[in-house]
């Protein structure tokens, strides 16, 4: 396991440097494993079938489940009524109303700090040790396998409009070139893993659309009024006016897209309108 490392879960922290996180009754949390987060994400089988005619098989597409974490350590206390609050505040971690958080781990020695939303796996488990002491142990589940940069990117643009060097193509949708100045948006995801954006596109807008240059697009027959704004996650797959769904509103040749590591191009149209477009993300780490 990596040293000088901090954990920092729903208020909770512990580390396995020199200086290890103390929490406001005076008790030590140190760390002293922390399994899963270094490997690799749990594997999904592949349909398999026979190859007809020849040895081997064809082996079909395959992804990555969720990921497992397990974090155990000890806990110093300055005295046994200290103990037993920090038992008792580890063993409601994630056990009362919200039962998801985000975990970031901090790594001092290459100032790298990644997030991802766990919940509980199994019993959280504490064990008296001496006169003021107790070992812990954490079994966590990731959902997403993904690692993520504790900082939101985002790149915004108003809608692509007809410059100098237009040229309508042969084909739909039409495409402005950059002599317009604007819809051209380039977003980089510094990790190693595809991450899902978010797009939110702000009115006054009429049918904007979001395309990967060479790539995917996805578009909405919409009519945005000043202000208002329709969120696109491409990770949860929904399309939001406020509080109301308006998947419906997307096109027929909609699809769903990620950010590959490294840069992107993206170009931002619509029918009409002032609007702008946004897209987020974080970086992601297998």
């Amino acid at each position: 396991m990596p040293s000088d490392l901090t954990l920092s879960l729903a208020g909770w922290s512990a580390g396995d440097g020199p200086r290890p996180p103390v929490d406001a009754a005076g008790c030590e949390w140190t760390l002293q494993s922390f399994g899963g987060w270094f490997d690799g994400a749990e594997v999904r089988a592949a349909p398999v079938n026979p190859a007809d005619g020849r040895d081997g098989v064809i082996d079909g597409r395959f992804s990555f489940g969720g990921r497992t974490i397990t974090v155990a350590g000890y806990c110093h206390c300055p005295d046994r009524a200290s103990r037993v609050q920090a038992m008792r505040a580890l063993g409601g971690l994630l056990a009362g109303p919200v039962r998801r958080e985000t975990l970031t781990v901090a790594e001092s020695v290459t100032g790298v700090s990644l997030q991802a939303v766990v919940r509980l796996l199994g019993p959280t488990v504490s064990v008296p040790a001496g006169l003021g002491g107790f070992s812990w142990s954490l079994s966590l589940f990731a959902p997403d396998p993904v690692k993520y940069g504790t900082t939101l990117r985002q790149v915004s643009s108003p809608r692509a409009t007809p410059g100098g060097d237009f040229v309508v193509p042969a084909v739909v949708p039409f495409v402005f070139g950059p002599a317009g100045g604007s819809g051209w948006l380039s977003a980089t995801n510094g990790g190693t893993a595809d991450v899902w954006p978010v797009v939110r596109f702000t009115g006054p807008l009429a049918d904007p659309q979001i395309r990967v240059v060479g790539g995917a697009a996805l578009g909405a027959v919409i009519e945005l009024a000043a202000g208002e704004e329709l969120v696109v996650d491409m990770q949860a797959r929904t399309v939001l006016l406020g509080s109301s769904t308006r998947r419906a509103s997307l096109t027929f040749e909609s699809e769903w897209f990620s950010l590959p590591p490294g840069q992107t191009e993206l170009l931002f149209t619509a029918a009409g309108g002032a609007g702008t477009c946004t897209v987020q993300w974080r970086d992601g780490w297998a």
